[in-house]
């Protein structure tokens, strides 16, 4: 604890005041003070410090095999506000199919796990295994999501067929 040294090295006691989440501060740094810097102070008084929590977090929702819509949906209630669509049209998986998820991460934060189809697939994890695993993790809630989405056309004759005029017919 720098602050807490620095002050101890004045004659000043240093009282953490409560502990708040803060998109700009890092975990346990400090938020702010009262007094504000300069202000004088008698030896053996205190300066009360907010200190961070980081950014809020939540555990980010299991939206594999999702439609697009309902994985949008589950991501926005969990609280994700920053959610991207990449299209794969590759993909085998069925039209709107969600493959995956990736979180970009800042360079002060520690690489997040891709949650990918194909890494669960090719990986050799049973998918109810494999989704424990990647959910341990809690993400900030203003990390910049993108949800893989499978935009492969299905041949037309599989989409959709005409009706024929059965009128007449036995």
């Amino acid at each position: 604890d720098a602050a807490e040294a620095e002050l101890k090295e004045l004659g000043l006691v240093m009282q953490r005041e409560q502990m708040e989440y803060s998109e700009e501060i890092l975990e346990d740094m400090i938020i702010y003070q009262t007094p504000k810097e300069g202000t004088a102070l008698e030896k053996g008084e205190a300066v009360m410090v907010s200190i961070s929590k980081g950014k809020q977090k939540a555990e980010l929702p299991l939206v594999n095999g999702m439609e697009k819509e309902a994985a949008l949906k589950a991501l926005e209630e969990a609280g994700f506000h920053t959610v991207t669509v990449v299209e794969d049209p590759e993909s085998t998986q069925e039209y709107g199919t969600v493959l995956g998820v990736a979180v970009k991460t800042e360079e002060n934060e520690k690489p997040k796990k891709v949650r990918n189809i194909m890494e669960l697939l090719l990986g050799g994890t049973s998918g109810a295994a494999a989704s424990d695993r990647l959910n341990e993790e809690a993400v900030a809630l203003s990390a910049e999501i993108e949800l893989i989405v499978s935009t492969k056309e299905l041949p037309s004759e599989e989409l959709e067929v005409e009706v024929p005029k059965l009128v007449g017919l036995d």
